[in-house]
């Protein structure tokens, strides 16, 4: 089986991650997969980063520079990618990448079957109304996935939640739509043996992903109060970057939270610091899956999160983590308190975190089931 993969890159994301740990083993189960890298221009710098992960990692590479994202010129480079490359399927993720598959099938490429996995939804929509359906006449973004829904041969969500969203706003049926979850294999991490650069206090929390709205870096801040009359050294350490990060420091200046709150921007080394943190707290509106779940699950951190999609999910309540109730402030600042205060139900969740990481969340099983999708497509096609 030959599979086309096809992603617009600015930098690295959960589709990015996805793609990284597991387009490698695809290959070795024997089916053949290029990376088709949608260079955009304007981030070329973080874009040509992530094509280098792959090309490491043995994955084999075409690029296409992305100036506009309505190009006849490079609708036909694609074309001819895949004719060349004589691909059974292409597997499409982001709404970027549907769009042009969309058009190379209306316009050049009539026969080719097409996969969309969606990693997620609209951010902007998800802090309006998390994974509720709400159509509306003016969101481009509705319009342009229902658009490209009319030419995909199927669908791959990665939680129900999403599935749950798409289906509703009639962007792909429900019979046309796979729910497979992430699973990923991290034995093969190493850490720095200095653990006093991650190590920022004796009660840390850790948020982890871009500094946008969606995020909910606001409700963590709303949090910290409490947290600090019960453990003034508690320190909330943020590693991302993204749109709001000055918006984001001001606040912390506002609340007066300098002396716990620390922004760290990107970096290469997080299991280290996850590894060294009590807590790793996902305060988002709404996620597609969240991957740092799974890595919080491998390095043995109880996870705290809001109850919404898809983390409620992947999440279970006092079990591998603790679900607050929905941008509840005052359970979320109880929840960081009561992990702080009994090791031994910190110990728990991270122990139950770590099973289901091994029980459940694996490559193998994300992978049998996602050729399992392919071999759809395909014996329809026949």
């Amino acid at each position: 089986m030959k599979v086309l993969h096809i992603i617009k890159i600015a930098g690295v994301g959960g589709a990015e991650v996805y793609l990284t740990k597991t387009l490698p083993e695809m290959n070795k189960r024997g089916i053949s997969v290029t990376l088709l890298a949608m260079m955009n221009i304007a981030f070329m710098k973080e874009a040509k980063k992530v094509v280098d992960i792959f090309k490491a990692a043995g994955v084999n590479v075409i690029e296409i520079n992305v100036e506009s994202d309505f190009s006849w010129k490079m609708y036909r480079k694609i074309a001819e990618v895949i004719k060349d490359g004589h691909y059974d399927l292409v597997n499409a993720h982001l709404i970027h990448a549907e769009l042009y598959m969309s058009i190379v099938k209306k316009f050049f490429l009539k026969n080719i079957k097409i996969i969309a996995t969606k990693h997620g939804y609209d951010p902007a929509y998800q802090v309006k109304h998390g994974f509720d359906p709400v159509s509306s006449y003016t969101d481009k973004f509705f319009w342009l996935s229902r658009l490209n829904g009319h030419y995909m041969d199927r669908n791959i969500t990665i939680s129900r939640g999403l599935k749950k969203l798409i289906v509703a706003l009639n962007i792909a049926k429900e019979k046309d739509v796979d729910v497979i979850h992430y699973g990923f294999n991290y034995d093969n991490i190493s850490y720095n043996p200095d653990k006093s650069k991650f190590r920022k206090s004796p009660n840390q929390i850790l948020i982890l992903g871009r500094l946008e709205e969606v995020k909910g870096h606001s409700m963590a801040f709303e949090a910290m109060p409490e947290v600090i009359k019960k453990f003034p050294k508690a320190k909330l350490v943020i590693i991302g970057s993204g749109a709001i990060e000055n918006q984001l420091k001001q606040e912390v200046i506002d609340k007066k939270l300098e002396n716990n709150v620390e922004f760290l921007g990107f970096q290469s080394e997080i299991h280290d610091f996850i590894k060294n943190s009590d807590i790793v707290l996902i305060p988002s509106f709404a996620e597609g899956f969240c991957a740092v779940v799974l890595e919080a699950y491998y390095n043995e951190v109880p996870v705290v999160c809001f109850d919404v999609p898809a983390l409620n999910e992947i999440v279970f309540n006092n079990e591998t983590g603790i679900v607050v109730p929905k941008f509840d402030i005052s359970a979320l600042s109880e929840s960081i308190i009561r992990i702080f205060n009994d090791p031994d139900f910190a110990k728990k969740l991270a122990d139950g975190g770590k099973n289901k990481l091994y029980s459940y969340f694996t490559i193998d099983r994300m992978l049998n089931e996602t050729i399992d999708s392919y071999n759809k497509v395909l014996s329809t096609s026949k």
